[in-house]
């Protein structure tokens, strides 16, 4: 899939067979639907009565009471829809999580539309809903709510269930309805206003939506669309042609769109955007059915557009091109349809889509935006700078990208919490708010843990009974989480109600419900009945994810601090009992931080006396038995008054005889005074609701006359719904735990196996422990992933992960730890070897089906890999997915890097997110302060006393995994002139160990050995010259003594082997950074005794030193700094599913700089020379291991079966500075001498010849690239041999930069030698073959000539199996000009038409017109295209990946051209050859000119759009061309 696509091909193709239901399968449906539709409309006839005047007040009155608790309310209603609804959970899907505020939107809309004249309002009051944008509410009225939720799937018997649920939730869920509330909600649901209302105003409507839905499908214009739609899809073409024209049309009118579409395959969607749009034509009738294969489709689209960074505001600009460029009929001249009324029926269609397809980019999106007003306001009020800004943002906005949410730091965590504090309009006394403690402590997830800090969150807010506010914050929800951890409890401390059979309350009455539900549950067991009192403290009760019950835990009495309640001057006010707790911590709260719900933090400040006295005269009932107590007659006026007096006095006193922090009145009322003026001071205006403030103090108080705005700002406290009512009805009898977690599409917390594609964030597992345990797994070829993985351990080293190949956890047993949660995180990081296979370390990891996987494991993949190649990504996606599949829980959704992209940073990146939400920082503070973590351990390196002598070393000690050793039979030189020291090509013959085999096609794997001039000066830049020879151990050393060092390269050997054998000396592209660090300290080192002597002259070091180290250290330090504004998002990252559009005009990260500069490790070292000089220990972490090479093989199994050739090109380039660079693997195969010994293995490939060698065939293969082409046309001379009539055409395009530099050309002329091949490039090859002049020898010289003297076996050689004996050695002078395999190939009587046509491409040629094979391929366009037109016809291309780019666009360019079509329409028949398997690539990275040539690589796939454009270019579009 594609970035910026409204379709998915795939997808199109897979699912338009499924899509139409047969007749009687539609009227079946709709028999059901009406059958539906007569049940629910029964249920509403008892509520059809009119809503009367007195009936709307009620309602108005009170919906303003449920707006004071909106939250709760609206998070109960939704909460408990989505697990009674199955078909509620499949509608909403992604919106699952945001149905509060669509159902909040809905009802408010309806309720303003009962008397619209009352809605101009005046002062304090609940706003509309769509009044306030800050509110992002998803549509603006009644009727567009509805019609939502009909097009999301939302059934009739669903909205009978919200009628329902409504009535319940006023009951519950609205603490202070009046008795006229009350007594309407005692009508119950039909006789109600409240319940007539829902059901007319709402469930009726909605019913009429869900009717109308599909009515636009009995309509003229949908007939007139469908029948034009008939007419395009019989016309392929056509279909192309339009795709086409809209991507033009649409990047023409909106240039802004390129960025988005900047790596897309253009020809790709514009090829099936057509199909797409009849798709969506044709299923109109299915729209709203979630459980048609449309609705899964849509669903999954949603997802893939929300990987690749559709942003929601282009839906609709693309929705308006696409109805420009359709081309629709106009049929009212003859009073037919017209074309506006079909572009109005397309438009409607499209919205349809567009409404769901956005869905999880638009939840993304505004997470993202909540973010940005978060981290803009932290920046603003900590004075960050704006490079800190804009660094923390972009690390946000890819942790979004990956995980669907993101984790704040605990600066932010503290500040955001104190700052929700000072927002909270109705809390008198926040000018406390700067003080606020806040506890990190979201790495604790178990119930008993969670208690523990509980308790200790007790014991800190009341040290010493003088009472401090404390919050303590324990993980917050994941994306797809319905509830998270949560309390239970409303309260820390609660007392238990108790209902009297013979009536009234015992205790307090508002806790009497969940009194009853923890005693019927068996949460708790009170106590007996003649013990029971008035202030029986309940248990604390939570609930966290994936397990099945509730927990209850009993406060330990020395925590509960209570305060008996006593009055000064009337003795019998203690006589009757009462206390309070002293400590007001709240359960029920959710902390919202720039879009993260943290619910489940406890917080606490301190009591005002009026609220202690009103819980006790409003829930206990104490007025009278009060004023009894203080001899206060009721028949006396304003006794009230006087008893709550008193009951403040009493309150207070007792308060302070306890020493427990509490505040008056009227000090907080002048605390909130002063704290306004600090605020507007601050140039904040403070949001206050009067009620809360002005009406709670009372008129004798400055607050009173205080004018406030109650405005929203955010960060924010919620109310959250009482989690325990709704397990209470869905399993009463039970702790009501597994009935919360159903497993369903959006992807609620545990219970069933988890759905394909859930995220979970930073959900910790629930298991034995709260620390993670965590297997990191990698597939490397190039060492980069393996590299990868073992920076991610070093990273997380405190957890003790384990590090090792994918394969090691093939075996049955291994995997069996993954099922029993050995693990609680599985970390992977895997490139991707070939056509999409596996790198050679992770074969087996998926040969076999992955067993069931526990839902509470967790995973992340990251994918390496270059989009160069077709299957970019493949294998570290199918790894992704099979995870999935076997029940895991993504961590983060997969990540993509891409080499092209310059993937340094996009890895760091991606370890930081990974790092961080495995071992967050509370978890690193409490392993620090539990002393379990202390310094990070050092690498140490000991020595062997002894050398070892050089004689007793093999030329290969170690064998690489799945390699054996060859032996070189023969090394020649393939280049006229050829010099391995500057420019060559060797063809290289090596006999295969035994019982190694191949196909014609396969790739010869090679383990090289670094030159011994590189191992030198490596050892000497580590001041190991002296210590080649002697063995070493490395070793982590720590506080809990000495391990085995995990590293990429060997931890224990001898130095020269390892060195020679298993490292590379290349400069790593990871750890940059730490490598930098330790040079710059070892800088800052030699200058530290001259800063502290001040006199250099003591310390030795001169003037002249001090300023060269000074200017090395400026050079470090420079480069550190550029590196680490690039990490936190400076330069664009490489990363295939980024953060949108971004500029392409970013220059190359500063670790592609370095190693322009410094091709190798030890010329970097070097270059601070004679100052610095690192340890072996400094450079072990940062090595990398030496991997195999691979090579395609260039000789016919059935001709040589028992010995592999390969065609070597020999590297010799420089960097950008001049620096020399040679390839390691191929200078050591062009040095190695035949008999010599050398580790190989063999690697499947799908590049293969037809079965049937008669089908017409083409061949590119420039350069090196002709090297399987040559093993494919020696299979082709075999099958001649046998059967002259068995092969058919095959023409070859080859390219080389001279004539002197054609490879094989005696083969080549050989089987062009009889009808067929270029006849001037024969004829020519023939005279400079009689004139001596082909493959002649290179004269003699001082240097390495090319032509190796063979030597007899060794001793340990003898039993190694060769097809035959080397030939005797030649002299170099030989004048002979043919190689002794050229010339026992010529000397074959070859049979003719192996070769019907050759085709050379000389790109130097004298006269500078240079020519490339994709010219010669344009040239014979008209041959070429007759043999694409054969339906057998079979294309093969070889190179590098530059040249298989531009003949593919030699390809696309004469099937447009001779077929005469759109470029779409020649692109689809390509892919047609590619999806029939008969155009095979292979192709590789870029060798020669690498920086030149990737930078320019890189620039296409960043322009991809643009670049398609420009073969449309004119006038109007020239100038987005030059943006």
């Amino acid at each position: 899939p594609t970035a910026a696509s409204c379709f998915t091909p795939e997808l199109v193709n897979s699912s338009t067979p499924q899509l139409h239901n047969s007749s009687a399968s539609r009227e079946r449906n709709l028999r059901m639907d009406a059958a539906e539709f007569r049940e629910c409309q029964e249920l509403l006839g008892d509520a059809q009565q009119p809503l009367g005047a007195l009936d709307v007040v009620v309602v108005s009155e009170a919906w303003n009471k449920v707006l004071a608790w909106r939250d709760s309310v609206m998070e109960a209603m939704a909460k408990r829809w989505l697990l009674t609804s199955e078909n509620v959970r499949e509608a909403m899907g992604p919106r699952a999580l945001e149905l509060p505020v669509y159902l909040y939107g809905v009802v408010d809309a309806a309720v303003r539309q009962l008397n619209p004249a009352h809605e101009n309002i005046a002062r304090e009051s609940y706003r509309d809903a769509h009044g306030d944008k800050r509110n992002n509410m998803p549509c603006q009225s009644l009727s567009e709510y509805l019609e939502l939720f009909a097009n999301l799937g939302v059934r009739p018997r669903a909205w009978v269930a919200l009628w329902e649920i409504w009535m319940w939730a006023l009951s519950t869920h609205v603490p202070y309805f009046e008795e006229v509330e009350r007594d309407d909600l005692a009508l119950g649901q039909c006789g109600s206003a409240l319940g007539r209302f829902f059901a007319q105003r709402l469930v009726s409507k909605a019913f009429a939506a869900i009717t109308h839905l599909t009515a636009h499908c009995d309509t003229p214009e949908f007939s007139a669309l469908v029948e034009h739609w008939e007419k395009v899809a019989s016309c392929p073409e056509q279909r192309a042609t339009i795709g086409q024209a809209f991507y033009v049309h649409l990047f023409r009118k909106h240039p802004e769109l390129l960025d988005y579409f900047r790596e897309a395959n253009m020809d790709g969607l514009a090829s099936h955007l057509m199909e797409a749009v009849s798709l969506l034509v044709k299923s109109q009738r299915h729209v709203g059915d979630t459980n048609h294969q449309l609705r899964k489709m849509q669903n999954h689209l949603a997802e893939i557009h929300r990987t690749y960074l559709v942003p929601t505001w282009s839906y609709p600009l693309i929705g308006l091109c696409m109805v420009e460029c359709l081309d629709l009929p106009d049929h009212s001249a003859s009073g037919g349809v017209s074309r506006a009324a079909l572009e109005q029926l397309v438009a409607l269609c499209y919205n349809r889509l567009a409404q769901i397809v956005m869905a999880p980019m638009a939840r993304e999106e505004l997470l993202l935006l909540k973010a940005e007003e978060w981290f803009s306001l932290l920046a603003r009020e900590k004075d960050w700078s704006s490079e800190r800004f804009s660094s923390r943002l972009e690390e946000v906005k890819f942790e979004i990208h990956q995980r669907g949410t993101y984790t704040h730091t605990e600066e932010e965590i503290e500040y955001g919490a104190q700052v929700a504090w000072r927002n909270s309009a109705k809390c008198i006394g926040r000018i406390s708010w700067t003080t606020l403690m806040v506890r990190d402590k979201r790495h604790v997830v178990r119930p008993e843990s969670m208690f523990e800090e509980v308790c200790e969150h007790l014991r800190l807010a009341t040290c010493g009974t003088n009472l401090r506010s404390v919050m303590t914050v324990f993980r917050p929800m994941a994306p797809d989480e319905m509830w998270g951890p949560r309390f239970w409890s409303p309260q820390v401390v609660r007392y238990a109600g108790y209902a009297r059979e013979e009536g009234g309350v015992l205790g307090d009455p508002a806790n009497v419900d969940f009194t009853a539900f923890l005693i019927s549950s068996g949460l708790w067991t009170p106590p007996p009945p003649a013990e029971r009192t008035q202030f029986d403290v309940l248990p604390v009760v939570l609930k966290v994810p994936g397990e099945d019950k509730a927990r209850a835990f009993t406060l330990p009495p020395d925590l509960v601090h209570e305060c008996d309640i006593f009055h000064p001057q009337y003795p019998a006010v203690a006589e009757l009992g009462l206390k309070w707790c002293a400590v007001p911590a709240i359960c029920n709260f959710d902390l919202v931080l720039g879009g993260v719900h943290y619910a489940c933090c406890p917080f606490n400040g301190w009591f005002m006396e009026l609220e202690v006295v009103r819980n006790l005269i409003e829930r206990y009932g104490v007025a009278e038995k009060m004023a009894n107590a203080i001899g206060v007659e009721k028949s006396e006026r304003l006794w009230q008054g006087r008893v709550f007096h008193e009951l403040s006095v009493a309150v207070l006193e007792s308060f302070a005889r306890a020493k427990v922090t509490m505040v008056d009145q009227h000090s907080a009322s002048d605390s909130f005074m002063a704290h306004c003026r600090r605020e507007r001071d601050a140039g904040r205006e403070c949001p206050a609701q009067w009620s809360w403030i002005g009406g709670l103090v009372g008129p004798n108080s400055h607050v009173w006359h205080h004018e406030m705005r109650d405005f929203s700002l955010d960060p924010q406290y919620h109310y959250c719904a009482d989690m325990w009512r709704i397990a209470q009805l869905m399993s009463p009898d039970t702790a009501g735990g597994a009935a919360l977690d159903p497993g369903h599409p959006a992807g609620f917390d545990a219970g069933k196996p988890p759905p394909v594609g859930r995220r979970r964030g930073s959900v910790h597992t629930t298991g034995a422990a709260d620390m993670p345990r965590v297997l990191v797994l990698y597939g490397s070829e190039t060492g980069t992933a393996e590299g990868a993985a073992f920076r991610l351990g070093r990273m997380l080293r405190v957890l003790k992960p384990k590090v090792c190949p994918l394969d090691e956890y093939a075996e049955v047993q291994r995997r069996a730890e993954l099922r029993a949660m050995r693990f609680t995180h599985v970390l992977v990081v895997t490139s991707t070897f070939g056509t999409g296979g596996a790198p050679s370390n992770a074969e087996h990891f998926l040969a076999t089906s992955l067993p069931h996987l526990p839902s509470n494991l967790q995973f992340a993949v990251l994918a390496l890999g270059s989009s160069i190649y077709p299957d970019y990504c493949a294998f570290g996606a199918r790894v992704d997915r099979e995870l999935a599949e076997a029940g895991a829980t993504r961590l983060l959704g997969l990540t993509r890097v891409d080499e092209v992209k310059m993937q340094a940073s996009a890895i760091d990146q991606w370890l930081d997110v990974v790092s961080r939400t495995v071992l967050p920082p509370s978890l690193k503070r409490a392993l620090a302060e539990a002393g379990t973590m202390s310094e990070p351990p050092s690498l140490e390196v000991t020595w062997s006393e002894e050398a070892v002598a050089a004689g007793a070393r093999g030329a290969f000690p170690v064998c690489a995994r799945g390699m054996a050793m060859g032996r070189v039979v023969e090394n020649n030189e393939l280049f006229e002139g050829g010099d391995v020291d500057s420019r060559s090509t060797r063809h290289i013959v090596i006999a295969l160990p035994e019982g190694v085999t191949y196909e014609t096609g396969d790739h010869l794997a090679v383990a090289p050995a670094n030159s011994s001039e590189a191992v030198l000066r490596m050892a000497r830049v580590i001041g190991c010259e002296e210590k080649l020879d002697q063995r070493y151990t490395a070793e982590l050393v720590s506080d809990m003594g000495r391990e085995r060092a995990e590293l990429s390269v060997p931890g224990e050997g001898l130095l020269r082997d390892v060195l020679t054998y298993s490292t590379d000396l290349g400069m790593p592209l990871q750890g940059v950074l730490e490598l930098l660090g330790k040079v710059s300290s070892a800088l800052h080192a030699l200058l530290a005794p001259c800063s502290e002597s001040g006199d250099a002259k003591k310390t030795g070091v001169t003037a002249l030193e001090r300023s060269e180290i000074t200017q090395l250290i400026e050079r470090a330090d420079d480069w550190m700094a550029e590196l680490s504004c690039q990490r936190t998002g400076g330069g664009d990252c490489g990363v295939s599913n980024g953060l949108g559009a971004s500029s392409e005009k970013k220059s190359a990260p500063i670790e592609e700089s370095l190693r322009g500069t410094f091709p190798t490790l030890y010329e970097f070292l070097e270059s601070f020379a004679p100052y610095v000089q690192l340890s072996l220990a400094d450079v072990l972490p940062l090595l990398h291991r030496l991997v195999p090479r691979y090579y395609s093989i260039s000789s016919a199994a059935s001709r040589s079966p028992r010995s592999a050739h390969i065609t070597v090109g020999v590297l010799h380039s420089s960097t950008a500075s001049g620096a020399p660079i040679r390839g390691v693997c191929s200078n050591f195969l062009a040095r190695a001498a035949p008999g010599s010994l050398l580790p190989v293995a063999v690697h499947a490939s799908s590049f293969r010849l037809p079965h049937d060698l008669s089908v017409p065939t083409i061949m590119v293969g420039p350069g090196t690239g002709i090297a399987p082409l040559i093993a494919f046309l020696e299979e082709r001379e075999v099958a001649m041999r046998a059967d002259p009539s068995s092969i058919g055409e095959c023409e070859l395009y080859f390219g080389a930069r001279y004539h002197r530099d054609r490879l094989y050309r005696a083969r080549i002329e050989k089987w062009c030698q009889v009808g067929g091949g270029d006849l001037e490039e024969r004829e020519c090859t023939r005279a400079r073959a009689r004139s001596g002049s082909l493959l002649r020898s290179p004269k003699p010289s001082h240097r390495y000539t090319g032509t190796v003297t063979a030597r007899p076996p060794l001793p340990d050689e003898q039993d190694l199996h060769s097809p035959r004996s080397p030939r005797s050695p030649r002299s170099p002078r030989s004048p002979r000009s043919l190689s002794p395999r050229e010339e026992m190939m010529v000397s074959l009587d070859a049979p003719s038409r192996v070769l019907t046509a050759f085709h050379l491409a000389l790109s130097r040629q004298q006269d500078g017109k240079g020519k490339y094979v994709q010219d010669l391929i344009l040239r014979n366009s008209e041959n070429v295209y007759k043999v694409l037109c054969n339906p057998r016809a079979h294309v093969y291309i070889c190179g590098d990946a530059r040249m298989a780019d531009g003949c593919y666009e030699a390809f696309v360019q004469v099937v447009q051209e001779n077929g005469k079509l759109s470029r779409v329409a020649a692109v689809r028949r390509l892919q047609q050859l590619r999806a029939e398997k008969r155009w095979m690539i292979d192709c590789w990275g870029i060798v020669n000119h690498f920086v030149v040539a990737k930078e320019d690589l890189r620039q296409k796939k960043r322009q991809a759009a643009k670049l398609w454009m420009r073969r449309f270019a004119n006038d109007s579009s020239s100038n987005l061309l030059d943006m």
